[in-house]
């Protein structure tokens, strides 16, 4: 009788669900149900930078996408507004007429077959006048306990902060390359509401001596939003190191993001497309450039000299540097407009790895990286070196010669691929195994017997879903630092 009672039961829970559908307008076809779960993934690797009352935006693009649709508002999860973008727009699609100073929350999805994808993982931007000074910079504290705050204000992401538990402190800006400045635009916040005074410090060489060059105080209101403050206008003048001061009567003061203004700003948006000792370099056509000037070096443990060459004012379209060395990871370029016979502030670094092997896509957004080893203050030896996309820095297990270390680098979602690059310098065996369906499994020995050469090479994997990789490096000679891990897709 119970059993029978539960039968019943169990046909009208059934019977509810297959109702559904009429009780909301009507049956829906399982070939809808099959299209739902057959949805694709939508665009990853987002990337959201800031302009004047703009935001450009950029996407890893999607095979066969028809065209692309935005979503953004100034809410998490709110968006008011949608555009369309065409397919060949995921480089660059340039949103206007926003609101400096306020958050705006983006996502995009493609159009494949007639059916949305989709939508990407939220980015959030605060558009704000001037140039970011993020890979230009290297960001320091004064405290070495906050450490791990210092890049957070020359991050691109408003959410983060850079921030010590005192009522005064110094951040430390120090250029890579000489830098025209007329003043700073701070992004701040503050717990409670309070007045802040922030002062600047600049020297026009890396020996000079430094001098106070500009000062405000402004009322914070309090609260968790970053508040656009009023700019710190500076002397004029090119500077290679800023000294940010902060002081205020109370506690802490949350710096979210620095840009600098300047009447002689860089070239923006410079790009590379490696090749076998070359790269192709582009970048967007700067207002009145008379001509172009390109300065390069190779990336080595050895000092080699600097090469420049000028470049028509078309040559933003295209420019292939020929002749460049395969045995080391990259060279360094920058582009710097003339205008009028006068030099403006050089572009930031094009890094672009050197290689006769094609190159890997970056790790997706979200992954996690962890590693074994003592990691001291020096921060390259941080695991998340080997996943930042920057070609320059590394991850070493620990310092000294001969150390060993192990490495796990997990997805945010599986990632179908076939081969993973390991661009390394040491002589060292890596015993690499990979994810899937939670079992790590052994997928052999990637030796590395040259210290300089074949870096690039792809190691081949089985190719399917693999949720993370696990290197475990025995190193036989010197010091070993790791570069990269990145994955090469299947197009299928």
């Amino acid at each position: 009788m119970m059993k029978a009672k539960f039968h019943n039961v169990r046909l009208y829970v059934i019977s509810m669900i297959l109702l559904l559908p009429v009780f909301y307008g009507g049956s829906v076809p399982y070939s809808a149900y099959a299209k739902s779960a057959a949805r694709l993934s939508g665009p990853a690797w987002v990337k959201a930078e800031r302009g004047d009352e703009q935001v450009s935006l950029s996407w890893k693009p999607i095979k066969q996408a028809e065209s692309y649709t935005i979503r953004y508002g100034i809410s998490p999860g709110q968006y008011s507004q949608t555009i369309s973008a065409s397919s060949d727009t995921y480089g660059q699609t340039v949103i206007p007429r926003l609101t400096n100073g306020t958050m705006y929350y983006f996502q995009i999805a493609a159009l494949v077959n007639g059916e949305r994808t989709f939508y990407s993982k939220e980015k959030a931007v605060v558009p704000m006048p001037g140039f970011s000074p993020k890979n230009y910079v290297e960001a320091e504290g004064s405290n070495i306990l906050a450490k791990e705050n210092w890049n957070k204000a020359v991050d691109g992401d408003p959410k983060t902060a850079w921030s010590y538990g005192m009522a005064s402190d110094n951040m430390f800006l120090h250029a890579y390359s000489k830098i025209y400045l007329n003043g700073i635009q701070l992004m701040a916040s503050s717990i409670r509401e309070m007045d802040r005074t922030y002062t600047v410090y600049g020297r026009y060489t890396n020996t000079g001596e430094e001098q106070e060059i500009g000062s405000v105080t402004v009322h914070l209101p309090g609260g968790n939003t970053p508040i656009l403050i009023d700019p710190i206008q500076v002397k004029p003048g090119w500077y290679t190191h800023i000294r940010l001061m902060t002081e205020s009567e109370t506690e802490l003061v949350y710096i979210h993001e620095v840009s600098f203004l300047s009447d002689k700003p860089p070239v923006q948006n410079v790009k590379g497309i490696p090749g076998d000792r070359q790269v192709r370099l582009s970048w967007d056509p700067f207002p009145g450039a008379e001509q172009y000037r390109i300065d390069y070096d190779h990336n080595s443990w050895f000092s080699s000299p600097k090469q420049s060459v000028t470049v028509s004012k078309d040559a933003y379209t295209g420019y292939t540097l020929a002749g460049l060395n395969n045995m080391y990871p990259m060279n360094f370029s920058t582009v710097t407009a003339i205008v009028y016979g006068e030099e403006y502030t050089p572009s930031i670094l094009a890094k672009v790895p050197i290689s006769p092997y094609p190159i890997g896509d970056q790790v997706p957004e979200g992954t996690k990286v962890s590693a074994t080893g003592y990691y001291g203050l020096e921060s390259f030896n941080f695991p998340e070196k080997a996943i930042d996309g920057d070609f320059t820095t590394h991850w070493a297990p620990r310092m000294g010669y001969k150390a060993d270390g192990t490495i796990s680098i997990i997805f945010p979602d599986p990632v179908n691929v076939h081969s993973i690059q390991l661009p390394t310098f040491s002589v060292a065996d890596i015993q690499i195994y990979g994810l899937q369906n939670d079992k790590w499994k052994d997928l052999g020995v990637r030796k590395f017997d040259r210290e300089m050469l074949d870096r690039y090479e792809p190691y081949p994997v089985p190719p399917g879903e693999y949720e993370g990789f696990l290197l475990s490096i025995k190193n036989k000679t010197g010091a070993f630092g790791l570069y990269e891990l990145r994955l090469l897709y299947n197009t299928n």
